[in-house]
């Protein structure tokens, strides 16, 4: 942790990925910040989906909305004969499921919370990196990390 009480790392976004990422760094009892366009409390527009092995290792399998077994995928032009070639299924013999957002996005919020994850709304506009300190700057002129 840095000893001026700037960030030790700074996430850009907070979707999924970025809270995941906030809250597993927080969890290491570093001080983690995140930038993101919106604020943390605002819904994910996107939905998210996983493998089924996948969710199950995470613990996270009460978060799906839905859970497909044994599922296919179909690629190439398709044809409009039945069983043309080009509508041949590819099994991949796995589960996919599909997030209930809701869950995972409040989920991933109450782990960046636990972990004291601090939240600034904006887009990075410039970053700079020298060999002992960084430093981003917002589009509104802010600068959220030095050390």
């Amino acid at each position: 942790m840095t000893d001026k009480g700037f960030p030790d790392v700074l996430v850009l976004g907070a979707g999924p990925a970025g809270m995941a990422i906030a809250s597993a760094l927080g969890k290491e009892k570093l001080k983690v910040d995140v930038l993101s366009p919106n604020g943390p409390n605002e819904p994910w527009p996107n939905t998210y989906g996983i493998w089924g092995n996948e969710v199950d290792q995470l613990g996270l399998d009460n978060l799906l909305e839905y859970r497909w077994k044994n599922t296919v995928s179909f690629f190439g032009n398709g044809s409009t004969k039945a069983h043309d070639f080009e509508n041949k299924p590819t099994e991949h013999l796995l589960d996919y499921g599909l997030f209930d957002k809701k869950k995972l996005h409040s989920h991933w919020l109450n782990e960046c919370n636990n972990n004291l994850i601090q939240w600034h709304q904006g887009f990075a506009n410039k970053i700079d990196f020298e060999k002992h300190k960084s430093t981003v700057t917002t589009e509104d002129g802010k600068v959220i990390l030095q050390d």
